[in-house]
């Protein structure tokens, strides 16, 4: 059994987008609802009624609690079932690739899948995506992260000075598994094995329209005060529509049009 588990809080904008890509990849979902108060939950119950919407034990997202709830639920899922294909991921990343591999996995099985972070072309920015088709269509343009063996995370030139100016850097690999794993904090890693038949389009920096960025400049009134006490998710603080835009057109200056890749990847058997 093919599993996706991700969680919520007020994501309507990005969800119906998300959840047609998914949908017809897993054979069921687990969402974490961080209560939220917009049309998240019906949203998820008429397009996926299968999935599963579980309320978050915690009131506020704060990384370290939120890894350790998804632990927990990893390990009740492996006790019931025999040897489920798990993946995390949140509402932004979609997961490209044909899945139906993963039916056949025998034996133990822990991958890791490579990152392409999205952005917009001159022609696309403010311009809303069509809401009947998938955005992995519409929204092909982006910097697929490069993974040099024996190079420790973060290594590119593309990097070298955003970090520090922008906030934004490379994007760690998901991990996908059939056996119980220790997560890292945040759940991103930097090695190998690979899993080279899929591959995670990240959306946060597309589309770049007044939804998305209306729900980036949210994350940071609802992250906990252990997160920002600790310094995590300080890319989220302070966050105005200018910054937004300066890290997607640091984005679009190396991005290239990623169609082909999605395709193949798509097509492949």
């Amino acid at each position: 059994m093919k599993i996706c588990i991700t969680h919520i809080k007020n994501e309507e904008y990005m969800l119906p987008w998300w959840l047609m890509n998914h949908i017809n990849k897993f054979d069921v979902g687990i969402v974490i609802d961080y209560n939220s108060t917009d049309d998240s939950v019906n949203i998820i119950r008429k397009m996926a009624p299968h999935w599963i919407v579980l309320q978050s034990r915690n009131s506020r997202f704060g990384a370290l609690k939120c890894d350790a709830e998804i632990a927990e639920i990893e390990q009740s899922l492996y006790s019931q079932q025999v040897n489920p294909v798990i993946i995390v991921l949140t509402v932004t990343e979609f997961l490209i690739g044909n899945t139906k591999f993963l039916d056949s996995i025998s034996g133990e099985y822990v991958k890791f899948i490579m990152t392409a972070q999205m952005c917009d072309t001159v022609e696309n920015a403010y311009v809303e995506p069509n809401r009947n088709y998938p955005l992995t269509i519409q929204r092909t343009f982006g910097y697929r992260e490069q993974y040099v063996p024996g190079i420790p995370f973060p290594y590119s030139d593309v990097w070298t000075h955003s970090l520090s100016e922008l906030g934004i850097g490379p994007r760690g690999m998901r991990c996908i598994h059939n056996v119980p794993v220790e997560y890292s904090l945040g759940r991103h890693y930097w090695q190998e094995p690979i899993e080279n038949r899929l591959l995670i389009a990240s959306y946060r920096h597309s589309p770049h329209t007044l939804g998305t960025i209306s729900r980036m400049c949210s994350i940071q009134h609802e992250m906990s005060e252990e997160d920002i006490v600790a310094g995590l998710g300080m890319q989220h603080i302070n966050l105005d529509e200018n910054m937004i835009l300066r890290r997607m057109l640091h984005l679009r200056n190396v991005s290239r049009n990623l169609s082909d890749d999605f395709n193949y990847l798509e097509s492949s058997p």
